[in-house]
């Protein structure tokens, strides 16, 4: 089994889908959905996904408990 590099931790979110950004996508348009994309900078809202190590990646597919993403976003905080 190859080890995938871990993925960088997003910035920001799209208001309408949930797609996890970078920052360069803050205040733009999503680019799944068309929705707007909000920067989310606060401490303690992202967390690398312990199944896949924040890779995505588990036994060679998407991983099932993040989407791929890598990431979780704590949803119990308001986006600004």
């Amino acid at each position: 089994m190859k080890a995938h590099p871990k993925k960088p931790q997003p910035w920001a979110k799209c208001m309408k889908c949930g797609m996890f950004y970078d920052d360069e996508m803050i205040n733009k348009k999503c680019l799944s959905c068309k929705g707007t994309v909000r920067s989310e900078l606060r401490p303690d809202t992202w967390h690398e996904c312990e199944s896949c190590q924040a890779t995505g990646i588990q036994a060679e597919a998407p991983c099932h408990s993040c989407n791929g993403y890598g990431w979780y976003f704590k949803d119990n905080l308001k986006m600004k």
